[in-house]
C-alpha cells in the first residue's frame, strides 16, 4: 500500500475559450498522508475549485489536464481507462462535493430513490427488489448518522431539505 493516499505532481491545465488559452494551474505539487486532512485556501478565481476538479479526475468540457501525475493510492488516475477510473478510483477512493453539489439532487425523486440509482450506477445491478432496496437503506441510514442527520431524511425529497442538510447528502452518497 502506498504511503500517500494522494500524489500531485508538477500538476497543469488550462482552460480553452473563445478567447483563447487560460493556464490556471501550473506546476501544482503535494502529496496527502492516510488519515491527514487538508484544506486549500485562496482568494476567489485562485485556481482552487480548477485543482480540485483536476484532481477529481472529471475535469468540466473547457478545462484540460495538460500534464504532471495525480496519483490516488498509487494510481496514476489520466493514464488508466475511464471504466477502470469509475469503477476502481471514483467509486472506491475518491470523491468530489463541488460547490453547488446540492444542485445535482433530482428534485422530483425522493433521497431513497437516488440512493438506489447511484449504488446501481456503482454496482452495475439495477436496485429493484424488496430485499436489496432495504439492505441499501440500512446502509445508507448508517452513514448518513454518521454526517448528523436522521435515517427519516431518506423519504424526503430535496426542497425539503436545508442546503446544509443537501450537501451532506450528497457527500454521504
Amino acid at each position: 500500500m502506498p504511503k500517500h493516499i494522494l500524489e500531485v505532481e508538477d500538476l497543469r491545465g488550462y482552460y480553452r475559450g473563445v478567447f483563447g488559452v487560460v493556464h490556471a494551474i501550473d506546476g501544482v505539487s503535494f502529496s496527502l498522508d492516510r488519515g491527514v486532512i487538508m484544506g486549500i485556501a485562496g482568494e476567489s478565481g485562485g485556481g482552487k475549485s480548477t485543482l480540485a476538479q483536476l484532481v477529481s479526475g472529471s475535469p468540466p468540457p473547457l478545462l484540460h489536464h495538460e500534464g504532471g501525475r495525480i496519483l490516488v493510492d498509487g494510481i496514476d488516475i489520466y493514464n488508466i481507462d475511464p471504466e477502470e477510473l469509475r469503477t476502481e478510483v471514483k467509486c472506491k477512493r475518491m470523491s468530489y462535493v463541488p460547490q453547488a453539489s446540492m444542485e445535482s439532487l433530482n428534485p422530483v425523486k425522493r433521497i431513497r430513490d437516488f440512493i438506489f440509482d447511484v449504488v446501481g450506477q456503482r454496482t452495475g445491478e439495477r436496485v429493484s427488489s424488496k430485499e436489496r432496496k432495504e439492505e441499501v437503506l440500512e446502509m445508507a441510514a448508517n452513514h448518513i448518522k454518521t454526517l448528523g442527520l436522521d435515517p427519516p431524511v431518506l423519504d424526503l425529497y430535496p426542497h425539503e431539505l436545508s442546503g446544509g442538510m443537501k450537501q451532506r447528502i450528497v457527500i454521504a452518497i
